[in-house]
């Protein structure tokens, strides 16, 4: 495992996904769709997300949504269109990531505030995984986040007004190269 990149997770549930694809990838670059076993990761589910690439990075519909992702948006995202179901700025942040992670082939950890929503002070933290079917291209990406709630009151989160996202807070990391 690449202890610096794991390290700067912080969060235990991402860092415990991140520590399973690294056994996935068996070697490899990174590992394919099908060697992704949910009966193998049951507590990390509901905070995961599978988003098909689709035209080399043209475009990202989500394959599967955990039921704490479908909690924090409002609704399950599986089967919509990235760009059809954020907007503005955040929007941008999210096509950013999911193109970063085509193109590097690498882990890519994002942590963002939520600004413009209805109930602020939502933070959340996601990693974003590459699968790939021939080992080169990426086809899919695994993805989790988890959710801190500023109040206890956990209301729903509505990513549709999110378009005055100000991107503050948000930090992109890329794995470092293993020694």
């Amino acid at each position: 495992m690449n202890g610096l990149f794991a390290d700067q997770l912080g969060d235990p549930m991402l860092r415990s996904m991140y520590e399973y694809w690294r056994r996935k990838c068996a070697g490899r670059a990174m590992p394919s769709r099908r060697d992704i076993d949910p009966s193998e990761i049951p507590k990390l589910l509901p905070h995961m997300t599978i988003t098909e690439v689709i035209g080399n990075g043209a475009r990202f519909r989500y394959r599967l949504s955990g039921t704490a992702v479908t909690e924090a948006f409002g609704r399950s995202l599986t089967g919509q269109y990235v760009d059809e179901v954020m907007k503005g700025q955040y929007r941008d942040l999210i096509l950013r990531l999911y193109r970063n992670v085509c193109l590097a082939r690498r882990c890519v950890f994002c942590e963002s505030k939520y600004t413009g929503s209805k109930n602020p002070g939502v933070t959340t933290k996601r990693l974003l995984m590459p699968l790939s079917e021939d080992g080169t291209t990426v086809s899919q990406v695994l993805a989790i986040q988890t959710f801190l709630y500023a109040s206890h009151d956990r209301s729903i989160l509505v990513v549709d007004n999110m378009d005055e996202f100000t991107g503050a807070d948000v930090e992109l990391t890329e794995p470092r190269s293993e020694a």
